[in-house]
């Protein structure tokens, strides 16, 4: 059997879609948790109107405590032989249950990956299809995968595979294995639990099948006030796990992913109007942190072309923030022209 797992805090506009999706699977032995972390809408009536119709649905309600908390609440509450994580604004395809069924019949692995779709529901529900590159498609040992695919993964600011929990299914097994907790991470909290879970998979399956629909635009789309110490216990957490397990070539890439998020953390500043000096002063403050020295110590050993990433290695608040802003004006003016191009097209 499998356990869908599906949290909610205030979500009650995009249940009827999720949950409508789980009921419509072509393979029917399920059960779906649905935890109510605290929600103060109309969510748990969402849910009551489709468990009084389906016997399978089982509602767990808590105090609000975050997604983590949330879905350790849904583990504790789940019978299922494989666990699938829905974010209560996604769907899933009607078939997904049915493609993990046939190939963990077939070769019982730990974690089954798909590609997935990311939405964007403020035009129209415009669907962009983000594939598995087919090199990486089929079946990985431990080792092959720890060899191949872990560090260009869980690393990598484009990663080989998607690193959120969702899109995925996980045998109970090795969530028991993982000892999974709350990390008190709030952004990136997927990649967190996931550094574990595939460093203990025994197998994995990557299927290039395109299982699920991600709403682009919901929480995982704003920044919250915990952002930088998130993204630097995600650095530590996994510069420790290559040191213990002996990884190569991570540092360059973990360094190339920290460096991005920092420059979201930028150009989130920019389009919220921040003025432009508090913008600097929060920028140099924030790169003062040894962890940012640590980082800048590796790209400086790189030998890159790239006028932002020499902007950051040296600090240069400056050119960094104008580069950035430079570079937002030149994204929306695109994204104007393609916009008034859909209208003719």
């Amino acid at each position: 059997m499998f356990s869908i797992i599906i949290c909610n805090y205030n979500n009650e506009k995009y249940l009827p879609k999720c949950i409508k999706s789980v009921i419509d699977q072509s393979f029917s032995d399920w059960e779906l948790i649905f935890v109510d972390d605290g929600s103060t809408d109309n969510s748990i009536d969402v849910c009551r109107r489709f468990a009084s119709q389906d016997s399978r649905i089982k509602l767990v309600r808590k105090e609000n405590g975050g997604l983590t908390s949330a879905r350790l609440a849904g583990l504790d509450a789940a019978e299922g032989d494989y666990i699938a994580f829905l974010d209560s604004d996604d769907w899933m395809d009607k078939d997904f249950l049915r493609e993990s069924y046939s190939i963990i019949k077939e070769r019982a692995v730990d974690i089954v990956v798909f590609s997935y779709s990311r939405v964007f529901d403020s035009i129209g529900l415009l669907k962009f299809r983000h594939g598995v590159p087919s090199s990486v498609c089929g079946y990985h040992s431990h080792d092959s995968f720890i060899n191949k695919l872990y560090v260009q993964s869980l690393y990598s600011f484009n990663p080989a595979i998607p690193v959120f929990l969702w899109g995925k299914c996980y045998s109970k097994s090795l969530l028991s294995r993982a000892k999974l907790h709350n990390e008190g991470v709030f952004m990136g909290e997927d990649r967190v639990w996931n550094l574990d879970l595939f460093l203990l998979a025994e197998s994995v399956f990557i299927s290039d099948y395109h299982a699920w629909c991600y709403r682009y635009g919901g929480v995982t789309a704003r920044l919250n006030p915990g952002y930088f110490s998130d993204r630097k216990y995600y650095y530590k957490k996994a510069s420790s796990i290559a040191a213990c397990n002996s990884l190569k070539d991570w540092e360059p890439t973990l360094a190339q992913t920290m460096f991005h998020f920092f420059m979201r953390y930028v150009e989130v500043l920019i389009l919220s109007k921040t003025p432009e000096q508090q913008a600097k002063s929060l920028i140099t403050e924030e790169l003062m942190d040894p962890t940012w020295r640590e980082i800048q110590d590796v790209l400086s050993k790189e030998d890159r072309n790239d006028s932002l990433v020499s902007a950051f290695v040296n600090a240069d608040i400056e050119v960094l923030y104008g580069l950035s802003k430079s570079s937002l004006a030149a994204s929306s003016l695109r994204n104007k022209i393609k916009s008034i191009a859909r209208r003719f097209l």
